[in-house]
């Protein structure tokens, strides 16, 4: 069965060869990381990734591996279960951490603003100095002016085997 589409660079990596828990100690420090991601899959008995794409396959799939396992803390946390998750930030600009997310979780992604940090710093001034009645009306005029990416799951099955391992290798 081939890889599924949203879930490997394009053409050119297969999936699932390895993963990392992103929160990791060995992660902490600057530093070549590339290289500790190989050591840790050495340590761990995985396939080690080689190329510059293959790192990058692992990040972005355990970074969406590391969602989903957030996601289930919060729905055993609250009771409640989500229809829909929000990304906003830095992590917008990557499509397929987007993709990867969608599809691992089971649900649709709503991606942007990128700048989500500066919105809040200037709502919460622009409300300081009273140029703006609250944080909804803020809101608005950001929805109005910045239209998010939306991402459908397209392969949910083919991640929850790689969700398991995903545990596994964190958990230790």
């Amino acid at each position: 069965m081939p890889p599924p589409p949203s879930s490997r660079m394009p053409g050119r990596e297969r999936p699932f060869r390895c993963f990392i828990d992103p929160d990791a100690p060995e992660f902490t420090a600057a530093g070549n990381i590339p290289e500790r991601i190989r050591e840790l899959c050495r340590k761990t008995g995985q396939e080690v990734p080689d190329t510059e794409g293959q790192i990058v396959c692992c990040i972005d799939e355990s970074l969406a591996l590391k969602y989903h396992c957030a996601l289930d803390e919060i729905r055993s946390c609250t009771g409640k279960d989500f229809r829909k998750i929000y990304i906003v930030g830095g992590g917008t600009q990557s499509a397929m951490l987007c993709r990867m997310t969608a599809d691992v979780c089971g649900m649709p992604v709503s991606a942007g603003p990128v700048e989500a940090t500066v919105y809040g710093n200037m709502a919460m001034q622009l409300i300081a100095e009273k140029e703006m009645k609250s944080v909804p009306e803020f809101r608005a005029m950001i929805a109005a002016a910045e239209m998010p990416a939306q991402y459908e799951p397209e392969c949910h099955a083919e991640w929850q085997e790689a969700y398991g391992r995903f545990l596994k290798i964190c958990r230790g």
